[in-house]
Parts: C-alpha cells; structure tokens; sequence
C-alpha cells in the first residue's frame, strides 16, 4: 500500500537529486567533451556506487563510519584530491590544427564508468546523508527495518538515475548551443570541480 511517505520520499528524493554536484557535474563535462554514451555510462557508474551507500545504509555499515570517524576523514580527503585531479584533467586542451580542420584534443572515454563510481564511493557524506534520512520515512510499526531502507534506497537511486540519464542527454545539446557564442563555457566544469574539492577542503580543516 503506498502512503504518504512514499511521495514525500519521492519528491524529496527528486529534488537532492536536481541538485548539482559533482557527479552531476562529472556526467556534463562527459557529455561535452566525450558524447551522450560516455555520458550516460557516467551516470550508471555513479549509481552504481549510490547502490553501495543504500546497501550499507540498509544493513548498518554507514554505523561504521560514525564509530571509526578517521576512516570517514581520510576517504573526505582522497575524495577532495580525486575531485583536483579531475578538475586538471578536464581542463580545455588547447585547440591543434589539422589540415583545414580544427579540433580539441580529447582523452578517450576509458574507463569513464569507474570513475564515475569513485567520485561516489569516495564521498562518505553520501553514506551518513542515506543514515540520517532513510529511517525518517520507516513506519513506526515496521517489524524489520532493512526492507524500507533498502527500498527507498532503492527509489531514490532510480530517481537519481532518471535525473543523470537526462542531464547526459541534455548538456550536450544545450552546450553545442551556446559554446559558439562562449568558448569560456567549457571551463566551467574544471572550475566548478576546483570549486567543490576547496570547499570541502575546507569543511575537513574546519573540523
């Protein structure tokens, strides 16, 4: 029976998942740079690794970072050192010619699907996020608790994957739009990588 807790879940879920992060922002600079298909396999990998969280959440793994708090730190700080390298990495090349054509240097969308799932697995606050918000929506009554973790784990991560799967297919579209009238748009991904890993840099030294 659907009550009122699965549609303040679902919306709930729909709009953190609007929100823009740097998995989002990892499926963007995919579409841009590298197409839809290396887009979209971007997305997959990163609810494969949201799948992770909402496993651990639902069978009391996300308890484990609450009790050893420097094993919760240290994935903070790859995390933040894997978001720079990513920001490096996308950065525009400069343009080359060739022949009468000009073109970007691209790297090839290798291993695109497990980098996508690293910028989740390294990014425990998604695991404490699932902790704190999951069993607000458990019924009181539940005589097992795992079953609505793990469900509405489950709802939020095909919500996520709906979202990511549109941005994939949408960036490219709307950046071929206006990249002719700004070339400065795609520095903006690099930026914005920049951007969140000194953010978060930041809340681990303000600890």
């Amino acid at each position: 029976m659907i009550t009122l807790n699965f549609f303040y879940f679902l919306a709930t879920a729909l709009v953190i998942n609007l929100t823009p992060g740097p998995a989002m922002l990892f499926i963007m600079n995919e579409s841009i740079i590298n197409g839809r298909r290396s887009a979209i396999k971007a997305a997959l990998g990163i609810e494969l690794g949201v799948l992770f969280y909402v496993a651990a959440t639902a069978f009391g793994l996300s308890f484990f970072f609450q009790t050893f708090p420097i094993i919760y730190t240290c994935l903070e700080i790859v995390g933040i050192l894997y978001l720079m390298i990513l920001a490096l990495k996308s950065w525009p090349r400069k343009k080359v010619a060739h022949t009468s054509h000009t073109y970007h240097i691209r790297t090839q969308p290798k291993y695109v699907f497990l980098k996508a799932m690293l910028i989740t697995l390294l990014n425990p606050k998604i695991g404490l996020f699932f902790f704190s918000l999951l069993p607000q929506f458990v019924p009181q009554h539940a005589t097992h608790v795992w079953p609505y973790l793990f469900g509405y784990g489950m709802l939020f991560n095909l919500s996520g994957l709906c979202v990511n799967i549109s941005m994939a297919i949408l960036a490219q579209h709307y950046f071929s739009r206006f990249s002719h009238s700004s070339p400065y748009l795609s520095y903006i991904p690099p930026l914005l990588f920049l951007v969140i890993a000194l953010f978060a840099g930041y809340q681990v030294l303000d600890k």
